[in-house]
């Protein structure tokens, strides 16, 4: 083979809409799930009069980001150099139709709406039930428990990989796991 021609270990090979249509097909048909954009945004793209503003779900790390802002913790994206290119770069990964005062103004909804509107709660408690799927909540507990009349599936987005370290991670940092890198983890066993 041609040394010039030999891709370089460091070269990342540019998308091409090839690439780029296939993806969107996939968001589109539900076989990939969007971090930030619905699905119908994706079927919808044909309509000029739809706006990706429009189509965007929360995910974990706006959760996280908006617990953060209840506690005092001012945005990441405005002060050392590294949280900034950590920010920018999180935001490039989710999508370039919106822009970072778009993300933080939704986590300022979502976090005035866990603090009450600024009523100054002391107290927030946060419930991870760590494993727990959909499909359990709604096998096994009455269809008018508290937890199956206040869970709203299409509301909240996980991160991928969905994996417990990966989740915690974005939950303690307020990043997504391409930035904080903890997708899992290893356990050694003294057993074996």
């Amino acid at each position: 083979m041609d040394q010039s021609k030999k891709p370089s270990a460091t070269t990342t090979p540019e998308p091409n809409d090839d690439d780029t249509s296939r993806l969107k097909s996939l968001f589109a048909d539900g076989k990939l799930v969007h971090p930030y954009l619905s699905r119908e945004f994706f079927q919808d793209s044909s309509s000029s009069t739809s706006s990706p503003k429009d189509h965007v779900t929360l995910n974990f790390v706006d959760l996280a980001a908006s617990l953060a802002i209840c506690c005092g913790v001012t945005s990441s994206c405005s002060s050392e150099d590294d949280d900034k290119l950590a920010c920018t770069s999180s935001n490039k990964i989710i999508s370039t139709a919106l822009t970072d005062e778009d993300i933080q103004r939704r986590r300022l909804q979502l976090a005035a709406e866990i603090d009450g509107g600024g009523s100054g709660r002391k107290h927030i408690v946060i419930i991870l039930c760590d494993g727990m799927g959909n499909s359990i909540l709604q096998n096994t507990l009455n269809k008018q428990s508290f937890l199956n009349r206040n869970n709203q599936t299409q509301r909240l987005r996980a991160v991928f990989p969905s994996t417990t370290p990966a989740a915690l991670t974005s939950l303690a940092t307020a990043s997504w796991p391409g930035i904080h890198g903890m997708p899992g983890w290893n356990l050694r066993d003294k057993k074996g």
